[in-house]
């Protein structure tokens, strides 16, 4: 959105995300002195070495917390446009881990039941999942089928070992809207 979210808060790209983000103060926290600008290969070289540390998780926190504050705007916006101009029958498939397309999702479903589907192929702040079944939601939600209340979704994998496939809910993902993507094709 060229204006950003209802806060005027840009969702920043992978170079110099900590930059845009003001996120610095965490690598500086962790003692982080990156070669790169780009999120991921910090994110892979960090966690090369500190795989399992708890630095790892505050860091996946930190990056987690600050596209889960992001707020759609009050107007239209074009994810407004995109998911009204779409069909049940079609799918969204995205990479972006802010809210925002979850969030407009949800204010079309206040006038319309007619809505395309979603896929979040990299994780996503707004949608969580079950463990046990695999099922997915709204990331306060709880698994249809258990009960249990929804884990977040990871948001960043390293890029030099970088398999989706290992990642359960993600796969899921795949696996269900693959009948989906060859109906389209």
């Amino acid at each position: 959105m060229p204006n950003g979210d209802l806060y005027s808060k840009q969702a920043p790209v992978m170079n110099n995300f900590f930059q845009t983000a003001g996120l610095t103060k965490i690598l500086e926290k962790l003692h982080i002195k990156p070669d790169s600008n780009n999120l991921e290969e910090i994110y892979s070289d960090y966690y090369d070495k500190n795989n399992n540390s708890e630095d790892i998780k505050e860091l996946n926190k930190a990056i987690y917390n600050y596209f889960a504050s992001f707020k759609i705007p009050d107007d239209p916006t074009i994810y407004d446009f995109l998911i009204l101009g779409l069909k049940p029958s079609d799918l969204i498939a995205t990479f972006n881990w802010d809210p925002l397309l979850v969030q407009v999702y949800l204010r079309c479903s206040e006038f319309t039941d007619r809505l395309p589907q979603l896929a979040f192929l990299h994780g996503n702040v707004a949608v969580g999942y079950c463990e046990d079944c695999l099922n997915y939601g709204l990331i306060n939600g709880k698994c249809s089928k258990c009960g249990k209340t929804f884990t977040p979704m990871q948001l960043l994998f390293p890029i030099k070992n970088k398999n989706y496939a290992d990642n359960k809910i993600i796969s899921a993902f795949g696996k269900k809207h693959k009948i989906t993507l060859k109906k389209l094709l």
